[in-house]
This record gives structure tokens, C-alpha cells and sequence, in this order.
């Protein structure tokens, strides 16, 4: 118990003041235990609103799924944005998760849907291409805008999302 409180009696200096941060980590400790973990294993269902799943269910062509998924990522990055400014962390890893499940969804799109070498190069695919950029640098500026503590799940969205867009690059470009 000694070496566990000793290690969180961490100073540092700034300002020129010296603080103590044991306390500063005890209540992250204690916060970010508050907070439930959220599954990135999502249904489809729960990610798509009823309408777009039907549209899903209804339309095995990639280029239209293309466009269900880039509706919803819009949708999805709009809420983010929303929560982050209102800094409810929350709401905030909610919708990061959902970003997470739609681009592993994505990326499995190809062997589910009918696809052809077309629909690798079609206009849908530029579409979400450039809406995944956009929402790659906006997943990077608000990772500056939240807490410390959570922007390890801004860097693992980020990631996500980048593999999805070098994805879709890689079959524009082949």
C-alpha cells in the first residue's frame, strides 16, 4: 500500500510553483472508474436509424451501403462535435464508439455487399473518402478539447478511421 501511494505522490513544477498531483490523480482515478467502458461491438440496428436500416437491408449494392454509412458518420460526427463543446464525456465516448463500430462495419462492407471494381472507384467512395478526412481532422482537434485522461479514445477513433479511409484510398487508387 506504501509503494502504490508513493508512486501517486507525484510533484512536478510549474509556474515555478512546486504542486502536489497525488490528489489530482486519485480523483481521475476515481472518475474514470465512474465512468463505464462502452462496447464497440455494436448491432447494426442500434447504429443505423430504422429508415437507413431498411434502405441497408433492402440494397445488397455497395454503392448505395456506401452512402447509408456516409449519412450516418455525418450524423454521428455532428453529435460528437455537439457533446464535445458541451463537454459531456458521457455522450462524447457514446457517439466515439459509434464512429468506431460504423468504420469496422465499413471495412467488412466489401465481402458482405455486391461489389464490383466500379463500385471501388465510384462517387460514393470519394464522397465518404473525403467525409472520413474531414471527421479524421475534427476527431484531432477536439482530442485538444477534452481532458486528458480521455483522448487515448480520440487517438483509438482516429485510428479507426484513418485504417477505413487508407482502405478506401487503396481501392480508388488500384
Amino acid at each position: 500500500m506504501n509503494a502504490a501511494w508513493e508512486a501517486l505522490q507525484v510533484t512536478g513544477v510549474r509556474n515555478g510553483r512546486e504542486m502536489n498531483t497525488s490528489m489530482v490523480s486519485l480523483f481521475l482515478i476515481a472518475h474514470l472508474g465512474a465512468i463505464p467502458a462502452l462496447s464497440i461491438d455494436l448491432p447494426l440496428e442500434e447504429l443505423l436509424t430504422p429508415h437507413e436500416y431498411r434502405t441497408y437491408v433492402e440494397n445488397p449494392k455497395y454503392r448505395k451501403r456506401l452512402n447509408i454509412y456516409r449519412a450516418c458518420i455525418s450524423r454521428n460526427a455532428s453529435a460528437l462535435r455537439n457533446y464535445v463543446r458541451k463537454r459531456q464525456i458521457r455522450e462524447t465516448r457514446e457517439f466515439l464508439d459509434n464512429i468506431r463500430a460504423l468504420t469496422r462495419y465499413v471495412l467488412e462492407e466489401p465481402s458482405r455487399a455486391q461489389a464490383s471494381s466500379k463500385d471501388f472507384r465510384s462517387n460514393e467512395a470519394k464522397k465518404l473518402e473525403i467525409r472520413l478526412r474531414h471527421l479524421l481532422n475534427s476527431l484531432h482537434d477536439y482530442q485538444m478539447a477534452v481532458p486528458f485522461e480521455h483522448r487515448g479514445e480520440f487517438e483509438a477513433a482516429a485510428r479507426d478511421v484513418g485504417e477505413l479511409r487508407d482502405q478506401l484510398l487503396g481501392q480508388l487508387f488500384n
